[in-house]
């Protein structure tokens, strides 16, 4: 009986433990700060910074964003996609935070001035208006490319096939560029001879 009895007793005490432990678990928890992952909300505002030519009415169409709507992840990646794609800003970042969306730009230069250097065989006239870039634009680095390539074409139109264009960027103050395309002509490329090989329907006569 006495046995019997401490062993219920002891039991007893084992599983009061327990239970004061899992307690004890469940409060230190509950007290604990809550953390969201999901940054999910509403978005409160839309703040605009680095913008000094664009509007940041203009940065917020662009983004495809409105003041109210729900924000998801998901849809900051393509507000950050849509403004990338504008080719108006060289960096773009976009963060949410309280509610608020920041978009953080730093704009391309714009065009001061466009000078051709190196060139006789074809004038500036002829040049200005092969190329897509214009003074007083933004500055695009894809445009200057496709233009060094029109001009290379035209100079292989008059047989110089060897011409090389490097587009050259000088920096001025207020965010602004001149561009320079240095150009070197080559020699004209002339044809000799040309041979025809395997002719059977044709005579080549001298």
């Amino acid at each position: 009986m006495f046995i019997n009895s401490y062993l219920r007793k002891n039991q007893f005490f084992q599983n009061l433990n327990i239970m004061s432990l899992l307690i004890l678990l469940f409060l230190s928890f509950s007290i604990l700060p809550t953390k969201s992952f999901s940054q999910e909300g509403t978005i409160s505002s839309i703040v605009v910074d680095g913008n000094k030519r664009i509007t940041s009415e203009t940065i917020i169409a662009i983004s495809n964003v409105e003041k109210g709507a729900l924000y998801s992840p998901s849809q900051l990646n393509s507000a950050l996609q849509l403004i990338k794609k504008s080719t108006f800003f060289k960096t773009v970042t976009v963060s949410f935070e309280n509610n608020v969306l920041m978009i953080n730009v730093v704009e391309n230069p714009t065009i001061n001035t466009i000078n051709f250097e190196g060139n006789s065989a074809l004038q500036d006239e002829n040049l200005s208006e092969l190329i897509f870039s214009r003074e007083r634009q933004t500055l695009s680095i894809s445009k200057t490319e496709k233009d060094a390539d029109a001009i290379a074409s035209a100079y292989s139109n008059t047989g110089r096939i060897s011409a090389s264009i490097t587009p050259k960027i000088v920096e001025l103050p207020d965010n602004r560029v001149d561009l320079i395309f240095e150009i070197s002509e080559g020699r004209i490329t002339e044809v000799e001879k040309i041979t025809f090989t395997g002719n059977v329907f044709f005579q080549i006569l001298d």
